[in-house]
């Protein structure tokens, strides 16, 4: 499936966000984690409403492995929390966000194995956002889990600890085997 978007608008996009966030969060003192629900949501709302045959049912998805995790793993972060019952809206909206990214990115990648590389990326990303999440900007969870693999970063239980590097691929399999068995899903 071909991009929805030029790639070159993607990139600009891409740039836009970065620079929104970044003067959100430094320039006017936002609360990082406000500040990227108030990016991600709107990209996934815009995207439903833009492409809806080819977001519905991957974002039906992602919701549901979204609530799973939120709802497995209580989130508690040093900085005001939000919460929709007892998930934390923060890792909800993140967590949809980054599932529809990682079918995207699977959806563009021009190799054989995409599976394969996309499992990759999808390694780098997480961890990279993860690391800057927790270094630069400063975002802290206050549950006294310990990291992923002694590291600062993915804090959480074992079942967290299985789940985080497993759901973008998981997700993608997910979405793939609905999309040769449905005609909603392209």
């Amino acid at each position: 499936m071909p991009s929805l978007l030029p790639r070159n608008i993607t990139a600009h996009l891409a740039i836009v966000c970065i620079a929104l966030f970044l003067g959100c969060t430094y320039v006017l003192g936002f609360d990082a984690k406000f500040t990227a629900i108030g990016i991600v949501l709107p990209l996934i709302a815009i995207n439903l409403y833009r492409h809806f045959k080819h977001f519905a049912i991957p974002t039906l998805v992602a919701l549901c492995f979204s609530v799973f995790i939120t709802t497995a793993h209580y989130y508690v972060y040093d900085t005001p929390n939000i919460y929709l019952g007892h998930m934390h809206i923060f890792p909800l909206v993140m967590w949809v966000g980054g599932l529809l990214l990682s079918r995207e990115i699977y959806l563009l990648l021009p190799v054989r194995y995409k599976l394969f590389a996309a499992l990759i990326l999808y390694w780098i990303v997480m961890f990279s956002l993860e690391y800057i999440g927790y270094y630069w900007v400063g975002i802290r969870t206050n549950t006294g889990h310990p990291g992923f693999l002694g590291t600062e970063v993915l804090h959480g239980n074992l079942a967290v600890h299985l789940f985080y590097p497993t759901a973008g691929p998981i997700f993608i399999i997910v979405t793939e085997l609905i999309k040769r068995h449905s005609t909603w899903i392209r």
